[in-house]
């Protein structure tokens, strides 16, 4: 179950966003945004949710979007599903940080 998001922005072009999650047949909007700031910390809470498939949904931006980071936690135990992204937005890879500490 998670209730966080925090994303960091890579050359603040995103316009306008959704984080959304996979309720097994459609995909729930739970973040509406517009900017998110290059290189800097955005977070979101929302009511808890229990799903295995989140993702970012890039509604509009000024040019190619970069997603440098995307976390997603329970900001309630702090256990965080960790997703990084690389700045080049072609590269991503997946781990899991079992500890999440809030700053």
């Amino acid at each position: 179950t998670v209730n966080s998001v925090r994303i960091m922005e890579y050359l603040s072009r995103i316009t306008s966003f959704n984080v959304q999650y996979y309720n097994g047949s459609t995909w729930v909007n739970v973040v509406t945004g517009t900017t998110l700031g290059d290189l800097t910390w955005t977070k979101y809470t929302f009511a808890d949710v229990s799903a295995q498939r989140w993702r970012i949904y890039i509604n509009t931006s000024s040019a190619n979007p970069g997603i440098r980071e995307f976390n997603i936690f329970n900001k309630d135990i702090q256990d965080a599903i960790y997703y990084y992204c690389d700045a080049n937005p072609s590269t991503i890879s997946i781990g899991v940080l079992g500890y999440y500490e809030e700053v």
